[in-house]
C-alpha cells in the first residue's frame, strides 16, 4: 500500500508543488508577497516560478537551505517531532540521500545559508538579503 491516499511520495511532492504555486499566483495576483518553502528540485518548476514573479511585477529571491554536516543533518531529520496527528515524526535517511543526489544547483543569483551556523545568525543574513 502507497502513502498518501494511494499516492507515491514523489506524485505527493508533485501535486504540493502545483497547489504552492496556486497559491502563489493568487498571493501575487492580489499585490501580496509569497513565500515558497518548497525543495524546488525540478527545473521546470524553479522556471515557472521565476516567470510568474516577474509577470506579477514582484522580485524573485531564492534562499537554499542546506546542512553541511551530514550526521548532525540526519540526526536532526530522525528526531524530528513535527505533532501533526496521524503523520511520521522521523524522516527517511535514504529518501532524503536519494534527493539530494539527485538536486541540481541554483542558476543565477541565490542565497545559501547552512544548518550548522545559529538560527539567530542564519536569520538576519535570509534579512539582510531580503530587505537591501
Amino acid at each position: 500500500m502507497t502513502p498518501f491516499g494511494g499516492y507515491h511520495l514523489d506524485e505527493a511532492f508533485g501535486i504540493g508543488g502545483e497547489l504552492l504555486t496556486t497559491l502563489a499566483f493568487r498571493q501575487l495576483a492580489l499585490g501580496q508577497s509569497a513565500i515558497l518553502d518548497f525543495p524546488a528540485e525540478d527545473l521546470a518548476t524553479r522556471t515557472r516560478w521565476r516567470t510568474l514573479a516577474s509577470a506579477a511585477g514582484a522580485e524573485f529571491l531564492v534562499v537554499v537551505c542546506v546542512c553541511s554536516d551530514r550526521e548532525l543533518h540526519r540526526a536532526r531529520l530522525e528526531s524530528r517531532e513535527r505533532g501533526i496527528p496521524g503523520w511520521h515524526e522521523g524522516g527517511n535517511w535514504a529518501n532524503v540521500e536519494r534527493r539530494l543526489a539527485r538536486f541540481r544547483p541554483w542558476t543565477g543569483e541565490a542565497l545559501t545559508v547552512d544548518a550548522v551556523r545559529p538560527l539567530a545568525q542564519n536569520l538576519a543574513t535570509v534579512l539582510e538579503y531580503l530587505t537591501d
